[in-house]
């Protein structure tokens, strides 16, 4: 009687964290297209709800697995369909990350454009001492 309630209680757990999967699988697919078609506002804007249910779900999946290893190691059945949702959360991911990385690079790269221009436009034409007295650091000459 007590192996049939831990089997059913086993069944519940493990549909449990089946379903808890498929929807951190959608919120990472959210995360994805949002990261791939949205400009830096709109990530910026619509981003932070999809880390905070994304913290949430994975926080419900350790406990859940918690509650799962308590049980006997021979009453845990491997799910072969998790480690496809798996697979496809991790690609996910990673096309993620990689896009992010890449707009902090171009990011990064026009901001030290810009920070090499001031510095030019200083040399040039003084613009940070306007109030002082003092001559450019370069002068052209006509020709």
């Amino acid at each position: 009687m007590a192996r049939l309630i831990n089997e059913a209680q086993m069944s519940a757990l493990l549909k449990r964290k089946s379903s808890l999967y498929k929807e951190l699988l959608v919120c990472s697919e959210l995360q994805r297209e949002l990261v791939l078609k949205g400009d830096a506002e709109d990530i910026g804007g619509r981003f932070p709800p999809l880390a905070s249910q994304w913290n949430r779900l994975t926080m419900e999946i350790e406990a859940l697995q918690q509650q799962i290893n308590d049980f006997p190691a021979d009453s845990i059945a491997a799910d072969e369909s998790l480690t496809s949702v798996m697979n496809e959360i991790l690609s996910n991911i990673e096309v993620a990350q990689n896009k992010l990385r890449d707009m902090s690079s171009n990011t990064g790269t026009g901001l030290q454009h810009v920070k090499n221009h001031q510095k030019v436009m200083n040399a040039y034409y003084n613009l940070q001492n306007r109030d002082r007295d003092q001559i450019p650091l370069y002068v052209d000459e006509k020709k």
